[in-house]
């Protein structure tokens, strides 16, 4: 029998490490067309964004997968990571 979860949770880590691969990818490309280096063009807010949302996707699938508790709680404590680089992306903290 098939185990739908266990087949969903690897196609999302692996589709998460194509979509960051893409990323990177696209950028290099970019930097090149452009002229600019590529550390430039990789802190675009926009392409850092997708990077933090292909790793949020990536410790999503591992954690579902995990088999012992302790594998469960890393993953999550980085998908809360990834998620807070959202936050502060999109939501700085400014100190005036």
């Amino acid at each position: 029998m098939i185990n739908w979860l266990t087949l969903f949770a690897n196609a999302l880590w692996i589709l998460s490490l194509a979509l960051a691969l893409s990323i990177i990818s696209y950028s290099s490309w970019e930097a090149e067309q452009k002229g600019a280096k590529f550390k430039e063009v990789i802190a675009q807010h926009s392409k850092q964004a997708y990077l933090n949302i292909s790793g949020v996707l990536f410790s999503t699938g591992l954690a579902t997968i995990a088999s012992k508790t302790w594998e469960q709680i890393l993953w999550i404590i980085m998908i809360v990571l990834f998620l807070l680089q959202i936050g502060f992306l999109y939501f700085p903290i400014n100190k005036d």
